[in-house]
């Protein structure tokens, strides 16, 4: 079995706790406009980009508050909040995270979606992989997520592999499930190490002896400066052995033609008039996401 060819989808929906719309618009490749119901839980991951590019460009409040954490490298960082203002924008080496003011911050009894207008210059990272959101992997975006109970069928799945999953479904159907979430852990990790998206995944808390003074004692530059670097060292460590274990091993990809958005006529989205939609792919693309994690909506247009 193939991977889901997603490629004329623009619109992938999550469900609760982590409800969010993502709408990539056939007219602009570097705009992904993401619309999260009140009360979501959804937030965009702290992360960073070790190549000088910035792949992330900037975030801009449409609806309700948004609150950003910028960081140079080897800085504190800063706070930036408030209710649709203009584009807020990141620089190179940033870390950054972002994500609606709390509850307490809008007004009492509002039930309006929070949206915002992510500018990127790799779409294709987000339509690959997840929905960026919280620091757990329950929810992703609708791509990888869409063949998460297909992997098995696969035909980049080894063939060892599939005598395991085979054994588990009969006999151990809850170990099945474990598995397969957890390769789905390990192919979103692949995915994002492939895109130069390096996500938050623990530190070594070098400063601790210092914060835990009862009049709190100052932080030493040393001290912080490793704490940082233990941050990078981890993540780092984390997802190149998930990258590299899943590519010589699990038969994974950082990458899949299946999942990056074309024309009709070639290009990438953006690059022309408009996506062909196929109607009936997204018929199976729903169908599909009925037996999955989360929640998948292929919008048609009407």
């Amino acid at each position: 079995m193939s991977r889901t060819n997603t490629t004329h989808l623009t619109a992938f929906t999550l469900s609760a706790p982590h409800s969010a719309t993502m709408t990539f618009p056939s007219d602009d490749s570097n705009r992904i406009f993401i619309a999260v119901s009140h009360g979501s839980r959804w937030r965009m991951p702290l992360h960073w980009h070790p190549s000088k590019a910035c792949r992330c460009i900037s975030v801009k409040c449409l609806s309700r508050h948004l609150r950003v954490y910028r960081a140079n490298d080897k800085g504190s960082g800063d706070w930036l909040g408030g209710p649709r203002t203009g584009a807020v924008m990141f620089e190179p080496g940033q870390r950054v995270t972002w994500g609606s003011a709390r509850p307490s911050r809008d007004r009492k009894g509002c039930t309006e979606e929070w949206s915002v207008e992510f500018v990127v210059t790799d779409v294709g990272l987000h339509r690959n992989d997840k929905l960026p959101g919280s620091y757990s992997t329950n929810f992703q975006l609708a791509s990888a997520a869409l063949d998460r109970d297909i992997y098995p069928l696969l035909f980049s799945t080894p063939f060892w592999l599939k005598l395991v999953f085979t054994l588990l479904r009969f006999f151990l159907p809850r170990a099945y499930q474990a598995l397969l979430s957890s390769l789905l852990w390990i192919q979103l990790q692949t995915i994002l190490y492939a895109h130069d998206f390096h996500e938050y995944h623990g530190r070594i808390n070098f400063t601790w002896p210092w914060t835990m003074q009862p009049m709190g004692g100052r932080q030493p530059r040393w001290a912080r400066d490793m704490q940082l670097q233990s941050q990078y060292l981890i993540t780092n460590i984390v997802m190149a052995a998930c990258y590299w274990f899943g590519y010589l091993v699990l038969g994974m990809r950082g990458e899949y033609a299946e999942y990056t958005p074309t024309l009709e006529g070639g290009g990438d989205v953006g690059e022309g008039d408009g996506v062909r939609w196929d109607e009936a792919l997204l018929k199976v693309a729903n169908e599909r996401n009925g037996q999955g994690t989360g929640t998948l909506i292929a919008e048609v247009p009407r």
